[in-house]
């Protein structure tokens, strides 16, 4: 599962998105996506630890027919089978250590490295998800159930935002493995936010509080200090002087700033 480190560090790429005062919410389109990648990263853990019960699995049955080589070697009366199946012992025991070393080491600690960073990734776009859906009015919010920048502000409820599965929670690990749809070798296969300039993807207007950073916004008097503001690790960004979105590229694996936040860098 190398891909994922290539994956999860995709998050802080960037380019700029969003025409000046766009976005009183994410369209649908757009925010339903970080929730399918959320749900996505819930999957690795499970996969993770199929991946190293498959490398026992070989060890088991190398060892397995090794032993039973072993014990028709000394039965069989034919000297050229006897050490053919002798050899073939030798040659099994060492797969089986060569599985067991691969496993207990390499595979292991990758799998541990991948876990880790893809939960760390998931509560970055998770928690981004739940201040969204909890920064709204009647009128305004982050989320709206619609797209064209219409639609109304959608609340969360239970496991879903809107109709949208979205549970933003740490789910037990599958027993199988699960296909991954939207995480590839080469980064995700949607962008939730263009990464082009314009406007599409967002609301007409700023009415979303959380993601008004060039106003008061929260009944503060003075605007913060920072240019920018990353979202989500860096999943997307605002920039200060003019209110506009900053989509990152997730299907790429080219970086602008190595400097920029990313959930998924493990050194």
């Amino acid at each position: 599962m190398k891909f994922l480190f290539l994956a999860l560090a995709c998050f802080h790429y960037t380019t700029r998105q969003a025409q000046h005062a766009a976005g009183d919410g994410l369209d649908k389109g757009s925010w339903s996506k970080f929730c399918t990648i959320g749900e996505e990263l819930n999957k690795v853990q499970g996969n993770a630890a199929e991946r190293l019960q498959a490398f026992n699995a070989i060890r088991v049955k190398n060892k397995q027919t090794q032993l039973r080589l072993q014990i028709y070697a000394t039965e069989v009366q034919d000297d050229t089978a006897r050490t053919k199946a002798a050899t073939l012992a030798l040659w099994l025991s060492r797969k089986a250590e060569a599985a067991a070393t691969a496993g207990l080491t390499t595979a292991t600690k990758q799998a541990i490295n991948e876990v880790v960073a893809a939960l760390y990734a998931k509560g970055r776009v998770d928690e981004l998800l739940e201040l969204m859906a909890q920064t709204k009015s009647a009128a305004n919010g982050c989320s709206v159930n619609g797209n064209s920048g219409s639609g109304s502000p959608v609340s969360k409820t239970g496991t879903t935002i809107g109709d949208t599965e979205c549970s933003l929670t740490r789910k037990t690990p599958a027993q199988t493995y699960s296909d991954l749809s939207v995480l590839t070798q080469g980064g995700f296969t949607e962008e939730p936010l263009p990464t082009t300039p314009g406007n599409s993807k967002q609301g007409t207007t700023k009415g979303c509080s959380f993601l008004t950073i060039a106003c008061a916004g929260f009944g503060k008097a003075t605007q913060q200090d920072a240019a920018n503001v990353y979202y989500g690790g860096g999943i997307f960004s605002g920039d200060k002087s003019n209110d506009q979105l900053t989509g990152a590229k997730l299907k790429t694996l080219a970086t602008e700033n190595a400097e920029k936040q990313r959930p998924g860098k493990t050194q």
